[in-house]
């Protein structure tokens, strides 16, 4: 048995009617999970029925098998409140906390997985961000970019990334190292493409280009090979 991991925003959505086709013939012998960034309620958004036997979100913050959570690691509420404070420092845009399966702009909420900030500007999202890291750097991870409101990044626990949520599947499932593969395009694919047997997209960042020359130009295609 063999278990995909896939990137979705620039990986699996492109060509995606053919993706889901493949994939679900995949599934038929083998395991397959989406790994995104997005909240549980950014994926479901999507207007396709995606299949897949595990959900990993919020950066590898909250794992889901049959949209049931099975892990789940929260920012450490002190810390949560103290960060709040810092990015209130500067006119937000837009920011909402993710907890459990359920989004919500109440900055009190404990327990959360991960915070979404974004700015009018890169420059003040970079000023927030580096305040951030030189106070929190031991207790958070920050994941940077553009987003459709403006500039932005993500916070998330400490050691929260991709990588570590397929490991605990991986433990899970009492799947070899060797039967893992994965496909992504980005900054936050990184760790998954070095750890387990990385593919990526032809339009990934040159990051990812420096690990890996296995390029596809879509997931299908490598769904393919894995199923010869």
């Amino acid at each position: 048995m063999k278990f995909l991991i896939s990137d979705y925003d620039l990986t699996y959505d492109i060509d995606i009617k053919t993706n889901i086709e493949k994939t679900k013939e995949f599934m038929k012998n083998n395991l397959f999970s989406i790994a995104t960034g997005r909240t549980y309620q950014g994926f479901k958004k999507i207007e396709y029925d995606i299949p897949y036997n595990y959900l990993i979100i919020n950066h590898g913050s909250t794992i889901l098998k049959n949209d049931e959570i099975i892990y789940n690691v929260y920012i450490d509420n002190d810390i949560k409140n103290e960060i709040i404070k810092i990015l209130k420092s500067e006119k937000i845009v837009n920011i909402f906390v993710s907890k459990y399966k359920e989004d919500t702009n109440n900055l009190d909420v404990e327990n959360i997985t991960k915070i979404h900030v974004t700015y009018n500007d890169e420059q003040t999202s970079l000023k927030i961000k580096n305040k951030i890291i030189e106070k929190f750097d031991d207790f958070v991870e920050i994941y940077f970019g553009f987003h459709s409101s403006g500039y932005g990044f993500e916070i998330v626990s400490k050691g929260v990334n991709k990588a570590n949520a397929i490991e605990y599947i991986a433990n899970f499932e009492n799947i070899d190292k060797k039967d893992i593969y994965t496909i992504g395009d980005n900054y936050t694919d990184i760790k998954m493409i070095e750890k387990y047997n990385g593919n990526i997209m032809k339009n990934s960042v040159e990051a990812l280009k420096q690990i890996t020359n296995k390029k596809y130009k879509n997931v299908s295609a490598l769904i393919d090979e894995l199923m010869e």
